[in-house]
């Protein structure tokens, strides 16, 4: 707490920031998600845009992963219900872990409801 009394506000996650700037780099030209991207790599944008799956996927997909076509590649967050999050989330972790990328420890729904811990841990991309 400040001498105020007011919570002081949490320094970013070394490795959060790492992530978001990873992932501006990877996608910076994907007109799919540019919608998403660029974001403030020292903010909550990074777990707020990954909850819906659609980074996940594009982030797969530049990689040379072949993502479910039923995953949206340019939807808004907002426009998605739970479940559609959820499906599209796991449909990507899916995709991933056949890939060979180190996704298990990911929690589908920790990632949609914007865990920092599920975010970070799809870093096994």
């Amino acid at each position: 707490m400040s001498e105020d009394g007011e919570a002081a506000a949490a320094l970013p996650c070394g490795e959060r920031v790492a992530f978001a700037a990873y992932v501006n780099n990877v996608l910076r030209e994907d007109a799919s998600v540019s919608h998403l991207v660029p974001m403030d790599v020292y903010s909550d944008e990074l777990c707020e845009r990954m909850s819906d799956g659609v980074l996940l996927c594009a982030l797969l997909s530049a990689d040379g992963v072949s993502v479910p076509s039923s995953t949206p590649s340019d939807s808004s967050a907002a426009e998605l219900s739970r479940e559609e999050k959820l499906s599209n989330v796991r449909a990507a972790l899916r995709a991933g872990e056949e890939a060979g990328y180190a996704l298990s420890a990911v929690d589908a729904e920790a990632l949609v409801d914007g865990s920092e811990d599920a975010v970070l841990a799809a870093t096994g991309l």
